[in-house]
């Protein structure tokens, strides 16, 4: 999983060094089970020099945001990776408890506006709830010290394809 994630750090920074602003700055917005893409990525981000500039946001479809920091600190651990920069876990207290992949009316709304607005076919499990998080907790997750950044949402489909060719937020 290590080298795969770390090839999909070598596809972002490429894109970014190419497509980003002079010095900009990027978030990456990845939906998360576990948290360990999200970790992996931010590793490998940050042994190609990219903390700093892009940073990779964890966004825990299941449980919540404190569980997911236990779960990332256990995974840093385990992967002995002591001191990765350039990662957080999103806010989860503004969005309503959900049990994971079980349907909902409101994902289902969610999933039909991203798919008409974004012309992509999201999943139904992690998109969702996904963006659910960073709707829910915009103020939270993003009016910090970044300030006027550029945002990428990776679903968890794209972890397995190759990286999107557009911006979506």
């Amino acid at each position: 999983a290590m080298d795969g994630v770390h090839e999909l750090a070598r596809e972002l920074a490429e894109w970014w060094r190419e497509e980003g602003a002079d010095g900009g700055r990027c978030r990456v917005l990845v939906e998360s089970g576990t948290g360990a893409t999200a970790l992996l990525l931010a590793d490998g981000l940050n042994r190609l020099g990219m903390d700093g500039r892009m940073e990779v946001m964890a966004l825990p479809c299941l449980g919540d945001r404190d569980s997911m920091q236990r779960t990332l600190a256990q995974l840093a651990s385990k992967f002995r990776l002591p001191e990765v920069r350039g990662y957080t876990v999103a806010e989860t207290r503004n969005s309503p408890r959900h049990r994971f992949a079980q349907p909902s009316a409101r994902h289902l709304a969610l999933h039909v506006e991203l798919t008409a607005s974004t012309g992509v076919e999201w999943d139904l499990v992690y998109a969702p709830r996904g963006w659910e998080l960073v709707l829910d907790n915009w103020q939270a997750q993003f009016d910090d010290d970044w300030g006027a950044m550029e945002l990428v949402y990776l679903p968890v489909s794209y972890t397995h394809l190759t990286l999107p060719t557009k911006r979506i937020v």
